[in-house]
């Protein structure tokens, strides 16, 4: 399973770090997304819908720790869902 890293930070100034983001950031990308969660027992489990791009189903456990934690995960690539 990959494995991803997640830092929750607070953004008193987002502003400013935005545009010092920009700064460094050798490409951007604006993505849309709709994010379903669904009750799962034994991890995360979530839709993530990105319009034309798909969607696709991400199965993931992490720690319910403050601070900064790993998370390993399954993508599973969907035809476009029906409502």
């Amino acid at each position: 399973m990959p494995v991803n890293v997640e830092i929750k930070a607070r953004a008193p100034d987002w502003a400013a770090q935005l545009k010092r983001g920009l700064a460094l950031a050798d490409r951007t990308e604006r993505l849309r997304q709709t994010d379903t969660f669904f009750n799962c027992a034994n991890g995360w489990l979530k839709l993530r819908e990105q319009g034309r791009a798909g969607a696709c189903l991400i199965f993931y456990r992490r720690a319910g720790l403050k601070g900064p934690k790993t998370s390993s995960y399954t993508l599973v690539p969907l035809p476009r869902p029906k409502r």
